[in-house]
């Protein structure tokens, strides 16, 4: 469904290496750091207006939606994009990465072409959809580790950042425990578009 999405909205999936530019930006990678360049981590206990647009973390320092000890709070995770940010918080306290993007850590996996070590998906052609499926509704781009990466035990496709249900040291930038790995695993949708 993944493939089928992106190739529907005319857009790509990226690679571990663009899921580490766009958590670091231009600083050199540190040990077990994340997103917004520490290894801290405050993770988020309780939601507040939980499962509507104005979900937010209660503590206002939380930066990480992981299981750590608090697994079985989280019946209704993942929660809302950016709602560890609020109109005072710094890149810290919102879990924004270099850039700004938000969640690149915990609450939802981030899909990725494992690029890093896995032959076939470095031939990754990184063709953009074209907003047409095949009549099985799956996705039709030519160069995309499709549909190999996604049948069970598939290495082309991996998740990295870790998840709400994730222990929170899994969802540091450099975790690649799952990176070959696409099969029980609850990512969200983010996928690339190459700027002209």
């Amino acid at each position: 469904m993944y493939f089928a999405y992106v190739d529907w909205a005319g857009l790509r999936p990226f690679t571990e290496m663009e899921y580490e530019k766009a958590c670091r930006g231009p600083i050199l990678p540190q040990a077990r750091d994340y997103p917004w360049g520490l290894a801290v981590r405050h993770l988020v206990n309780r939601f507040d207006n939980k499962n509507t647009p104005e979900e937010t973390a209660t503590l206002p320092d939380a930066n990480l939606l992981a299981a750590g000890t608090y697994f079985a709070m989280f019946p209704s995770a993942p929660m809302r994009n950016g709602a560890m940010s609020h109109a005072t918080s710094d890149q810290i306290q919102a879990g924004a990465s270099y850039y700004g993007v938000m969640e690149l850590a915990g609450n939802a996996w981030e899909r990725c072409i494992a690029t890093a070590n896995v032959a076939e998906a470095r031939a990754f052609s990184a063709e953009h959809g074209d907003g047409e499926l095949q009549e099985d509704g799956t996705a039709n781009v030519p160069g995309w580790p499709y549909p190999a990466a996604v049948s069970y035990g598939g290495t082309s496709i991996g998740v990295r950042g870790g998840g709400h249900e994730a222990a929170s040291f899994n969802c540091a930038v450099s975790d690649r425990s799952s990176a070959q790995q696409n099969y029980y695993k609850a990512g969200g949708i983010r996928a690339a578009r190459t700027a002209p």
